[in-house]
């Protein structure tokens, strides 16, 4: 499926040099979830932010692998709130060298695990096919 996504964070503004891009898919069914509970949850959100696109070290227990079985690998940001909220999100380079994590989906899970609840939805995530729209 042939999705876009828009760039909101770029590790050059923290003075990084490692080319990384925090991106969000532009599809309004989930777009909108992901920066309502984003706005909602400021402070966390960019003290995630900001580890991932400046930390040598990428995945840590706020950000790390949920799946790699498909085209793609499908990473979270966790935020440990009552319901468990993830953001899944694709992870992507390009033949630019630029690293890019798309946040693709909010989910809310019961347990840590993932399960037959959530696979089905990582699975998607991973097949996606994103173009950047400036």
């Amino acid at each position: 499926m042939q999705k876009q996504f828009n760039i909101f964070r770029r590790s050059e503004d923290y003075g990084s040099p490692l080319r990384r891009r925090l991106c969000i898919d532009i599809d309004p069914r989930n777009s909108r979830e992901i920066r309502d509970y984003l706005y909602a949850n400021l402070d966390d959100f960019l003290m995630i932010a900001e580890r991932i696109l400046t930390f040598d070290r990428l995945h840590y227990d706020k950000f790390g692998r949920e799946y790699t079985g498909g085209k793609h690998p499908v990473s979270a940001l966790k935020f440990f709130d009552a319901e468990n909220t993830r953001i899944y999100c694709q992870e992507v380079s390009n033949a630019d060298g630029e690293f890019f994590i798309i946040c693709a989906k909010l989910f809310t899970k019961r347990s840590q695990k993932n399960d037959k609840k959530n696979i089905p939805i990582l699975k998607i995530i991973s097949d996606y096919e994103y173009t950047h729209k400036p």
